[in-house]
């Protein structure tokens, strides 16, 4: 690339000529500028000093281009070079890879052409001429079709390589085609002798100006002179041929218009040359119903009100490009600050999409210098990159609380937006993980900080429904009785008609008679369209796989296995790694001959800078056409330079170790990607990764796979999946050590029984209680006695943690299988759970393990104050509390609210169970701990009290919540119990058909070995089906088939269950006018401790009165009485039995009924009040 002075240099006249001195003396040979090594000085350009450097981080020999002396018009010019040129790729055009300024010193890096100039290559073989000729024209064409005139071409700077290829130098001068003269400088530049004459008189530059220098070099090229005022180089040179000199005439015609262009003059010469398929920027073609209403759904958010914004359609389809031109425009016009992230297929890291936005609002953060540390360090836990801006950067703590970290990436936005709206662009959210919807959702919840927030995700279409993030995203808002306001935007296929537009466009009358072909090929997919434009001149009309074949054939072989490694790696990519796995030595030819096919696109030129395919149908192309033993070489190369670099994720290593078939590696890979899961609480994703580390290994250590499954059974508790976990401990326990597999089967019948799988948890928890002793009552009347001697014990023995003794393997395997028991029996089998439960807290008191025996005490307190011993149950949660915060528990705190909440259950005082479970949910959430079945009871817990206080819509809203949940993490237990409340609020809606299906549902996938408490809940729901429909002696009938279960399950000594049975049994006997029945329950009913089973006796004891004579006013107080604790249904529906045929007073109690839930008061009134 050694630069010869031209005879004419470049000259530029401006009103100002002023410059600043000289910058420090050159540098010389071995100097560094930056990251490059000079090794030889080239000569000097129009503007600057041009060295061969060494890039000596990616091996590459570069040309750099630094400013002779250091004024401001070099300088613009300089950058200017740079920026103009930035967005153009083509093989005629010089490469510019890099704008740097380093210690002062501004300079460009680009690409090193080993070339010798245009006359002097001529001049040694003139048959070169036509061909050369044709490729100057090419690049010129390339030029001009990105709106860019060069202003200073000229033989000095076109060289030619020893292949033959044409090479266009020096944009100095070069500028936009629509610019017109710089304002900046105005005047007259270029190099005397090449400037078109009508610049001289003032016009603008250009293509016409380019075509006559172009004309200049022809005729210097044909005579070895400057033409001067001649036109034709025959008059100096007769024999020059006379096609060329009629060409060259033509390019030196005074009159721009008179000059041909690009392509005729490649037709004049009648050689191949190069085709340029460079497609400059096309505006949307067919988008303007899909652009109006994207505006107008982020026009609603930005308004102040935040909501998710999903863009779907096709892959390739345009979604991006739609969604970023608008959000540009938003940008440009000051209406939202913009923060883009994206989320790729074979990446698994936490927050999927979130991750690349939360990088750019740390960057954002560090200059603008404003943040809470306190925020920084609570979101640090779940997006460890902020941690920069500390000044002791820490690592997340992995007992780290999710919802916390979010609102203080919340607090974050708002600190770094400054009142400005906020738009969060996620582009293909469809592969982001489950953990990322919660993340949205705290991110859209309405706050008081004054951050106006904006979701905005684009999606393709055949994915949404599979989707783990979406699915969770609307599980999660139910769960919340939070309504996202959601605004879907559907880009759909383009309509034929805009299909044929933008082929035309790209074509430019080319193949118009394959138009239609093309057209269906597409699909209607922009993506496509172009790509089948660019290929449209080589034959038919291809397939995608055969462009693709097509577009990579005759690549270098460095080039093509760069090309197989960025499309096998995945997601985008370094390229100091990619270049490593590729095995190239010429990273710039390499790069330079991809981009130039719009294979690949670019980040940046330095090492850490990524490169990807333009588009994934691309890369699925290239790694289609792969063959396996490249495949699996490949592999292995880019989790070898992943590993050296240290770059990349865990998970993308072990992805990459697995396809070259290193086991070994990707399961110590997968394992390290699952312990940063774990830590930024990601724990699906974490027991996924386990999952595959685990399968990988077995078949070469046995022994590992066991570990693995036993931590996966671990994590998958944590995240509430229950049965999966169980199922990984089975796995386990079939290769652990001997004296290991008690405890792995243990753990994995205390996921069978937290999910709900009665039956296959105490299937493993038998033959371990037998072994070690414990006894298991035959009966439930024995089950009793066995708990009232075991409370004879635990009283004998007090609840004080006594000794200092570390407690013993088999004494903590003794409290963790009765606890187990426990733990699945106390909502079903409520005596053998509770027998179970206080020897757990025995074992536990005997070993002096404080956690457990708080977690005893917290659910034996809860039993007892539903039992009517409150003060023993208040004495046993206060213990249990001091236990929790001694030892900063959350959960353990947590769960002390929830049992708190019998203590309000057994005194009816419902509203102030509603709260305490609430307060109890809320810690319970924290997953340091799993915590799946007490986040379960206390469920329970609020959906009693929801049912209680008659507030139908309520429970029909969360226990749909809770159900979803409950479903999707296989919770048989809780999907159980949902199903139940969810159907009595179905019964009030009148819709019996589903209340039936969910509650026979529950039944049918419960357990059937015994009664238990939810088959008497599903029954209740068949009761009150019956009553609703008139069908009062099948209800009867139901329930008197049903009363001997309900009595020796034990159901009757629970007081909650007891007064729920006791008004079934007096609605059953009111419908079928049995009073004497009807009466004596009442006073069953009068004799509970709980306040509102006496309001409950005095409408019975109204309703079977043989007179009306005092039956009002004992409907009014009992109504009054419902009132005042809060049960507004129990209220308002003998308000409407009391008002008969008043209209007047029926409309209100008609109004307040269905308010609450109730579609038809008059049937409903069958089940409440018959």
């Amino acid at each position: 690339m050694d630069l010869p002075s031209d005879s004419s240099e470049t000259t530029e006249t401006t009103a100002d000529g002023s410059f600043d001195g000289p910058q420090d003396p050159p540098p010389g040979p071995g100097e560094c500028i930056g990251p490059y090594r000079l090794v030889r000085y080239l000569g000097a350009g129009g503007m600057g000093l041009v060295y061969e450097a060494i890039d000596d981080e990616l091996g590459d020999r570069v040309a750099i281009k630094t400013l002779s002396r250091l004024d401001p018009w070099r300088l613009f010019r300089l950058k200017q070079e740079f920026r103009t040129l930035a967005g153009i790729r083509h093989d005629n055009l010089v490469r510019h890879e890099a704008l740097v300024v380093a210690d002062g010193t501004w300079f460009l890096a680009m690409e090193y052409v080993a070339g010798v100039r245009l006359t002097d290559a001529v001049e040694a073989e003139p048959s070169r001429l036509r061909p050369v000729l044709a490729q100057l024209a090419a690049g010129v064409r390339a030029l001009h079709a990105a709106g860019v005139v060069h202003r200073d071409l000229k033989p000095a700077n076109v060289l030619v390589e020893p292949g033959g290829r044409v090479v266009i130098l020096d944009f100095g001068l070069a500028q936009s085609a629509a610019a017109g003269a710089t304002p900046a400088r105005r005047g007259l530049a270029g190099t005397p002798g090449y400037i078109a004459p009508e610049l001289a008189e003032g016009a603008a530059p250009s293509p016409a100006s380019d075509w006559f220098a172009v004309g200049v070099i022809l005729f210097r090229l044909l005579t070895g002179e400057l033409p001067g005022a001649r036109r034709r180089p025959s008059a100096c040179v007769p024999a020059v041929p006379p096609d060329l000199d009629a060409l060259c005439a033509a390019l030196l015609a005074p009159d721009p218009k008179d000059r041909p262009d690009g392509a005729a003059i490649v037709a004049r010469l009648g050689v191949a040359a190069p085709v340029d398929d460079a497609l400059a920027p096309v505006p949307l073609f067919g988008r303007d119903d899909e652009r109006r209403a994207l505006f107008a759904a982020i026009a609603t958010t930005v308004a102040g009100v935040p909501g998710f914004v999903r863009v779907s359609g096709a892959s390739g389809v345009g979604k991006t490009r739609l969604v970023r031109e608008v959000l540009e425009s938003l940008e440009r016009a000051g209406a939202a600050w913009v923060l883009a992230g994206r989320c790729y297929e074979c990446e698994s890291v936490p927050y999927g999409g979130f991750d690349a936005a939360i990088d750019a609002l740390m960057r954002r953060l560090k200059a603008a210098g404003r943040w809470r540390e306190d925020d920084v360090v609570a979101a640090a836990t779940a997006f460890p990159v902020l941690s920069a801006l500390l000044r002791d950067p820490q690592p997340g703590d992995d007992g780290g609380d999710r919802s916390a970290a979010f609102a203080a990436v919340r607090a974050l936005l708002a600190a770094a937006a400054e009142g400005r709206p906020v738009v969060l662009f996620v582009d293909d959210l469809h592969h982001a993980g489950a953990d990322t919807a919660g993340l949205m959702l705290d991110l859209l919840l309405p706050r008081a900080d004054g951050l106006v927030l904006t979701i905005v995700a684009t999606c393709r279409s055949d994915r949404e429904a599979d989707s783990a993030c979406l699915r969770e995203l609307h599980a999660r808002a139910g769960a919340r009785g939070q309504a996202i306001a959601e605004r879907p935007v559907a880009v759909a296929a383009l309509a034929p008609a805009a299909c044929e537009a933008l082929l035309r466009h790209h074509l430019g009358g080319r193949a118009e008679g394959r138009i239609a072909d093309l057209v269906r090929e597409s699909g209607g997919n922009p993506f496509l369209i172009e790509a089948l434009a660019r290929d449209a001149h080589a034959g038919p009309a291809p397939a995608i796989a055969e462009w693709v074949r097509r577009r990579t054939q005759g690549l270098p072989e460095e080039a093509a296995r760069l090309l197989a490694a960025v499309a096998l790696s995945g997601q985008p990519l370094p390229q100091g790694v990619l270049l490593q796995a590729a095995r190239v030595k010429s990273p710039g030819a390499a790069l330079g001959a991809l981009r130039a096919l719009s294979l690949i696109r670019m980040q940046g030129t330095r090492r850490w800078d990524i490169v990807e395919p333009t588009h994934d149908r691309i890369g699925e192309g290239v790694v289609g056409g792969l063959a396996p033993a490249l495949r699996v070489q490949l592999h292995g190369a880019i989790a070898d330079a992943l590993e050296r670099e240290r770059c990349g994720t865990p998970e993308l290593r072990a992805r990459h170790w697995y396809g070259a078939g290193e086991l070994g590696l990707a399961c110590g890979a997968a394992e390290e990607a699952a312990a940063e899961a774990e830590q930024a609480l990601a724990f699906e994703r974490a027991g996924a990764l386990l999952g595959d580390a685990a399968g990988w290994i077995a078949a070469l250590d046995r022994s590992r796979a066991a570990d693995l499954r036993r931590r996966q059974g671990q994590v998958l508790v944590r995240a509430g999946r229950c049965a999966a976990g169980a199922e990984a401990f089975l796995a386990s326990a079939e290769h652990v050590p001997e004296d290991s597999r008690p405890e792995v089967l243990r753990q994995a019948a205390d996921a069978w029984m937290a999910a709900g799988y009665i039956d296959r948890g105490l299937d493993l928890l038998r033959p371990m209680l037998r072994a070690e002793g414990v006894w298991w009552p035959r009966s439930p009347l024995l089950a009793v006695l066995a708990l009232l001697w075991a409370y004879v014990r635990l009283r004998l023995r007090g609840i004080e943690v006594r000794g200092e003794a570390a407690p013993t393997a088999a004494q903590l395997r003794r409290v963790d299988l009765c606890w187990s028991v426990g733990m699945g029996l106390t909502n079903t089998m409520p005596a053998d759970g509770m027998l179970f439960a206080v020897r757990a807290v025995l074992a536990a008191l005997q070993a002096g393990e404080p956690r457990r025996v708080g977690r005893g005490l917290a659910v034996l307190g809860a039993f007892h104050r539903l039992i009517g011993r409150a003060e023993v149950g208040a004495r046993f949660v206060q213990r249990a509390r001091e236990i929790a915060e001694a030892r900063d528990d959350p959960q353990l705190l947590g769960l002390t609210y929830v049992c708190s909440a019998a203590d309000a259950m057994i005194t009816g005082d419902w509203r102030e169970c509603v709260a305490r479970t609430a307060e109890g949910l809320d810690a319970l959430s924290a997953p340091r701990a799993g915590m799946t079945w007490e986040r379960v009871l206390g469920a329970c817990f609020e959906l009693t009290a929801l049912d209680q206080l008659g507030r139908f819509v309520d429970v029909e809203r969360r226990a749909g919540e809770h159900l979803r949940d409950a479903e999707a993490r296989g919770d048989l237990y809780g999907l159980v119990v949902f199903s139940q409340f969810f159907a009595q609020a179905r019964v009030a809606a009148g819709d019996l058909a589903a209340a039936r299906h969910y509650a026979r549902d529950s039944v049918r996938r419960w357990t059937r070995r015994n009664y238990t408490l939810q088959h008497f809940y599903a029954l209740r729901v068949e009761v009150c089906c019956d009553l609703y429909d008139g069908e009062v002696h099948r209800a009867e009938a139901r329930l008197r088939e049903r009363w001997s279960s309900i009595v020796g399950a034990g159901l009757l000594r629970n007081p909650i269950s007891r007064i729920d049975a006791l008004l079934l049994r007096a609605r059953c006997a009111l419908a079928r006018g049995d009073r004497a029945g009807a009466l004596r329950t009442a006073r069953r009913l009068g004799c509970e401790s709980r306040p509102d089973a006496a309001l409950h006796a005095r409408w019975i004891r109204a309703r079977a009165a043989p007179s009306r004579e005092g039956a009002d006013a004992e409907l009014a107080a009992a109504a009054a009485g419902f009132r005042a604790a809060g049960m507004t249904l129990a209220a308002w529906s003998i308000e409407h039995r009391r008002a008969g045929a008043d209209e007047t007073r029926r409309a209100p109690a008609e109004r307040a009924l269905r308010e609450l839930g109730v579609s038809d008061p008059d049937r409903w009134q069958r089940v409440f009040l018959p």
